[in-house]
């Protein structure tokens, strides 16, 4: 994935900008999904394929968890969002707008995008994993907290099955934390 910070002209955070690239072998299948009776894929199977997602993931605040000053912040519903075909890949971007912006030289901002189940891995890209657009402050930053969980947790999510579920907080322990820095 890659994740931007998207920021209001006077330089406060207003929104996520999130980019999930799926794998080979998940947008294989949804490639061949996608086809219509004619072999191609149409605009309007793309738009439905990204609704029926963004449907999906809303009970599950779309995998995207935002703190500000180390508390859970509530975003307003994603309006925004595609699905698009980047290669043998399929793409689903979406924009997470927040109900009151936030200003990163007064309250800490960071952010992660997980399944809490822990059966979705998400990884940033290694090249450019976060954007900060162009109404970003000059001072602003970012840090990525690679995760660390303990042995004990390691082995108690290898230890499942396909068909067994940890609950809502193994997923946490196996995810990237941005945190927004600005000096």
């Amino acid at each position: 994935m890659r994740t931007g910070i998207l920021f209001d002209a006077s330089g406060k955070v207003e929104a996520l900008q999130v980019h999930w690239r799926f794998d080979e072998l998940y947008s294989l299948l949804l490639l061949e999904e996608l086809k219509g009776p004619d072999g191609e894929i149409s605009d309007d199977r793309l738009k439905a394929l990204a609704r029926q997602n963004i449907e999906n993931l809303k009970e599950f605040s779309y995998f995207t968890f935002i703190e500000v000053a180390g508390h859970k912040v509530n975003y307003r519903e994603i309006t925004q969002y595609e699905s698009k075909v980047e290669g043998n890949r399929v793409s689903l971007d979406f924009i997470v707008p927040l109900n009151e912006p936030v200003d990163p030289l007064l309250q800490s901002f960071t952010y992660a995008v997980y399944d809490p189940t822990y059966f979705i891995s998400f990884l940033h890209m290694e090249q450019t994993p976060v954007v900060l657009d162009g109404d970003a402050r000059p001072e602003c930053g970012y840090a990525i907290k690679e995760p660390n969980p303990n042995p004990e947790v390691v082995t108690f999510a290898n230890s499942l099955d396909r068909t067994e579920t940890a609950g809502d907080g193994l997923g946490i322990q196996f995810t990237e934390h941005v945190a927004l820095t600005c000096e």
